[in-house]
């Protein structure tokens, strides 16, 4: 959550300076309840699977943008489908290179891409992209936040993909606790003011 999570500290270091938050990066293998009986208190993801006992609310959706360095031969030119899938890909992806939405969204167009390398945060993306003739399909909300520090440029998907959400989970628990519900509205206003 590059784009939530500065913002939301900045605003709790102004109105609860007392509070500490630790960040971990959420395992979908192990899925929404077992990460709460472990002791999460709330995640920020993009997932269908909401369990009984877990409540969600959507903070945005978002879809999908290529990008890739400023100094790419396919910087300046529109990309369509059979370029897209010529190109290099570096893929975020706790799974190794096995296929994602994109790559199944390709196969029903009877295409696919070459992926030669998976990482698995997307803070490795613009040290990627912009240093290599490597392009990476990736959130636009995302790309648009970091591509203001990068030698990055954000090109338009050659296939159309249903706009994604990004919702805060919690476990039920948690739903009527004050602490937790005041937490869950400083996000939803961080994110509503992005």
């Amino acid at each position: 959550m590059f784009v939530v999570i500065p913002k939301l500290m900045a605003r709790l270091r102004e109105t609860a300076p007392g509070v500490r938050i630790q960040v971990m990066q959420y395992d979908p293998h192990i899925g929404l309840l077992s990460s709460f009986n472990n002791g999460i208190d709330l995640i920020l993801y993009s997932t269908d699977d909401a369990p009984e006992g877990i409540f969600k609310q959507k903070l945005f959706s978002d879809n999908y943008a290529i990008v890739m360095s400023n100094t790419h031969p396919l910087a300046k030119k529109e990309i369509n489908i059979k370029a897209y899938c010529m190109l290099k890909h570096a893929i975020v992806s706790g799974d190794g290179i096995k296929p994602t939405d994109i790559d199944k969204a390709l196969k029903q167009l009877k295409c696919k891409r070459d992926v030669v390398l998976s990482v698995p945060h997307f803070a490795l993306a613009p040290k990627i992209v912009a240093n290599s003739d490597f392009v990476m399909t990736m959130p636009s909300k995302l790309i648009k936040y970091i591509g203001e520090t990068e030698n990055i440029c954000l090109k338009k998907l050659p296939l159309t993909m249903v706009d994604f959400f990004i919702e805060q989970f919690w476990h039920e628990l948690n739903h009527y606790d004050l602490a937790h519900r005041w937490l869950r509205q400083q996000v939803k206003e961080v994110v509503d003011g992005l």
